[in-house]
């Protein structure tokens, strides 16, 4: 409130500050702000809910990851002795000390309100239901979690008891009466939103950014594979990072590689065909015996694995008179003697839609027990043919492609899409990389994504979809 008038504080401002610095990960920028609203607060001498700044302020400051939390602890006892001279704050001195793993009581709290302004709805609601004690802060913002899950029935239970704590507080009437209306539409869907990062992104925790900004869409954590499980993967070098770092953390995973600019939909049909027609053949023109016997190789690894990877590349690709991919050799890469016979076209979404559905009813046919897993390659065509710019050329095709596994979870919700593309390709031009490109950070090449991006979206791939502890 203001010192002369009594009315309330006009100035929220480095308030709203911090909570944007912080939902950008600008943690020092965050405290500053919390400190001059600190002050502010300590210069007015008449009654302000000051319980409300520790729990709405003093949380700000204290963060989860470890590497903050000597600085946020020193952040919080500044801002203690700012306001201390002007007025008691009682259970400050509580809050410093829940940094510590020690109070675990108020741990739980804080960091499920962390987790609640990064909107990772899923953390947030199991920190707060794990909070030894269950105060009207704890059960307020768990009905808030719950309500933006659109688990209204659940709300509901958690704002009542906050009713019955605290009958008169305001923000708890306010609450209890929005998801009051809310159940009287229960059956009706909710129209879910979510908002673009307002400032340019930091990179100091890139697997934690992909992790707040990307994965919501993908759903909560599940376990699709176990330490005992098998995994094939199929696709061009994006397909081997993933299965090398499946490799590393003992998942057996085997890849069968196909190059960048070759691997379409259309000659990842062709093998699928060629294992269930065993003709080696007709498939493909220009195929010689060494991708053969790699394409008979795979298909033994499928028949006895869990799941399958399929990493969608290009959307164009060299075909013949009748149709057959002309492109393989044993790199899998693109055999240049065909190509005066060759016709060059795109792929549309519905013919990349078509081909991999059959793809998965092939494998279904040759192993009933697979889970699919489709991602699209961030990496970039080398070469365009029939455009004067490579660059427009792969917009087109990655576009496509990104449509087509939208399409295909649309269609079988057993298909599941893992977002390296937009963690590695999307979010890049909105990232503060200094000498830290997500491009060429390690050899220069302007189509390798660097080794700590793909660091990054492979960990995460495993932590999100291998064995849940």
């Amino acid at each position: 409130m203001n010192k002369d008038t009594g009315s309330p504080i006009d100035n929220m401002q480095p308030l709203n500050d911090a909570h944007r610095f912080l939902e950008n990960a600008r943690y020092d920028e965050s405290a500053v702000a919390l400190r001059k609203m600190a002050a502010m607060l300590a210069n007015s001498p008449t009654s302000f809910d000051i319980d409300l700044l520790v729990d709405k302020t003093l949380m700000l400051l204290q963060t989860i990851e470890p590497t903050h939390e000597r600085q946020s602890a020193k952040a919080l006892k500044n801002v203690e002795s700012t306001i201390a001279p002007s007025r008691t704050i009682e259970g400050a001195g509580e809050l410093v000390d829940a940094i510590s793993a020690s109070n675990k009581e108020k741990a739980f709290a804080l960091k499920g309100y962390l987790h609640y302004l990064r909107r990772e709805l899923a953390e947030a609601t199991d920190f707060f239901r794990r909070a030894p004690k269950r105060t009207t802060f704890v059960a307020t913002m768990l009905a808030t979690c719950l309500m933006l899950d659109d688990r209204p029935k659940e709300a509901f239970e958690e704002i009542k008891y906050a009713k019955t704590l605290e009958p008169d507080d305001s923000e708890v009437k306010r609450l209890y009466d929005a998801i009051t209306k809310r159940l009287v539409h229960a059956g009706n869907s909710r129209l879910i939103s979510s908002r673009w990062p307002e400032m340019m992104q930091n990179q100091d925790n890139l697997k934690g950014l992909f992790k707040r900004l990307i994965l919501p869409e993908a759903g909560p954590p599940r376990a699709l594979f176990e330490k005992n499980s098998k995994v094939v993967t199929i696709g061009s070098c994006f397909a081997m990072n993933i299965s090398a770092a499946l490799g590393r953390s003992g998942i057996d995973a085997v890849p069968f590689f196909f190059g960048e600019e070759v691997n379409n939909t259309a000659s990842n049909l062709a093998v699928f065909e060629m294992l269930v027609s065993n003709d080696t053949q007709s498939s493909f023109e220009g195929a010689d015996s060494e991708f053969i016997k790699s394409a008979l190789e795979f298909g033994k690894h499928l028949a006895a694995s869990d799941v399958l990877i399929l990493t969608l590349g290009v959307s164009f690709g060299f075909f013949s008179k009748d149709g057959h991919p002309l492109l393989l050799k044993n790199t899998g890469g693109i055999d240049r003697s065909i190509l005066s016979r060759a016709t060059n076209r795109r792929l549309d979404v519905p013919e990349n839609v078509r081909n991999c559905i059959k793809i998965f009813e092939i494998a279904r046919k040759l192993n009933p027990k697979l889970r699919f897993v489709v991602t699209v390659s961030p990496v970039p065509l080398a070469r365009a043919f029939g455009f004067r710019s490579a660059i427009h050329a792969d917009a087109i095709s990655k576009s496509t492609l990104r449509l087509v596994a939208h399409e295909l979870t649309e269609i079988d919700s057993n298909i599941v899409y893992w977002p390296s593309f937009e963690m590695a390709k999307w979010l890049a031009p909105h990232i503060k990389q200094g000498q830290n490109g997500f491009f060429g950070a390690d050899d220069e090449s302007s189509r390798h994504v660097s080794l700590h991006v793909i660091e990054a979206i492979t960990t995460l791939f495993i932590e999100h979809f291998g064995p849940q502890t």
